[in-house]
């Protein structure tokens, strides 16, 4: 009997994506190692050849704790270039990730959760990553001019301290990784880095708008359309992270004198995030290939559109599942999906239904 390995939803999508050659047991077993960096013998550059190229460039490098972003050293006195010092680290620490240190490597970087943030504030192109939620976008710091860390609306300003760097493992167990062209250096920051910037109109607009409508919850029989109406402010305000977006209505129907049931609060939550991520992505031509991530992501939120489940892991495994289902020729094994509840009319009809939509 094979021993079951663990593997979080990132892994998963790695496992089906498209282009994933058929792999053994023991190949899909390396590739989930916890902390595992990435192969060196395959051409993709390990933590400790990046942490070695980032100090040829002058940029002073840390090492961290495996998928976290603390420092394994004293940041502020151990942040260096010097390529000996660098390889003892990973000698010691072979899992360790690697943060750059912004302030001696003559750095400021933009972290922006929100994708709007580069539209709202007109970020000049720059050397770009993908984080665990975000983006950093990173800029040569100003000659002669003393910055300070700051924070705005979806997005921080980090001068001082350090950032995390491809290619470190985020918490959540996605690789950070750098998504601007090849060769792509930092630009010069935009002025505004030295103090806060204005949004633009609309972000106002947005936020004024939602904060009204937190002032004055309304009362039944209004609460359904004030819910609503919340739920469309948040599902434009966190639309890359529906986390956040579930958090937050949440936390606006406990606003209410009678807040709605659960199952229907999650009810009008999902279908407002669904109508609002429509609108965001046009529709797609027949035949059209779709990123494994944003496939995963499509069918966790049409699952939830028409199922409340229990907890995010269940939605997520149902989802790979589904995945699963139209890539099964490419896996040499299959696994079955068991929906079993001791209770009566808990959805377990309703799921299949719902399940022979996506794989009938």
């Amino acid at each position: 009997m094979c021993e079951p390995v663990p593997m979080t939803s990132e892994q998963m999508k790695e496992i089906l994506a498209p282009s994933k050659p058929h792999m053994t047991i023991e190949q899909m077993k390396e590739m989930l190692t916890p902390g595992r960096a990435p192969n060196a013998d395959s051409g993709e550059p390990t933590v400790l050849t990046s942490a070695l190229a980032y100090a040829s460039m002058g940029w002073h490098v840390l090492p961290l704790k495996a998928r976290s972003k603390v420092s394994l050293v004293r940041w502020k006195a151990g942040a260096t270039t010097d390529p000996a010092v660098i390889r003892s680290w990973w000698e010691k620490w072979p899992d360790a990730g690697v943060a750059i240190a912004v302030e001696p490597s003559k750095l400021v970087a933009v972290d922006g959760d929100d994708p709007s943030v580069e539209a709202d504030l007109d970020l000049p192109e720059t050397l770009t990553a993908a984080t665990g939620r975000g983006q950093h976008f990173y800029y040569q710091a100003p000659e002669g001019v003393a910055l300070k860390s700051w924070s705005g609306p979806g997005f921080d300003v980090k001068a001082t301290g350090y950032v995390v760097a491809p290619p470190s493992i985020h918490p959540t167990g996605v690789r950070y990784k750098w998504v601007s062209p090849p060769d792509t250096r930092p630009a010069a920051a935009p002025a505004w880095v030295r103090k806060p910037p204005k949004r633009k109109p609309k972000a106002k607009a947005e936020a004024s708008g939602l904060s009204e409508l937190l002032k004055h919850p309304a009362a039944f029989p209004g609460r359904n359309v004030w819910f609503a109406q919340v739920c469309g402010h948040y599902a434009r305000l966190f639309r890359a992270s529906e986390a956040d977006y579930q958090d937050h209505v949440v936390l606006a129907n406990c606003r209410l004198a009678d807040p709605l049931e659960s199952s229907e609060r999650a009810r009008v939550a999902a279908s407002i995030w669904t109508a609002e991520q429509e609108k965001q992505n046009p529709p797609r031509q027949p035949g059209e290939l779709v990123p494994t991530a944003q496939a995963l992501a499509e069918v966790e939120g049409f699952l939830r559109r028409f199922m409340v489940f229990a907890n995010d892991a269940q939605v997520v495994a149902v989802a790979l599942w589904v995945l699963h289902s139209h890539a099964i020729d490419a896996a040499e094994q299959s696994p079955y999906l068991a929906i079993t509840s001791a209770e009566k009319q808990s959805g377990k009809s309703r799921l299949f239904e719902v399940l022979e939509c996506l794989v009938a």
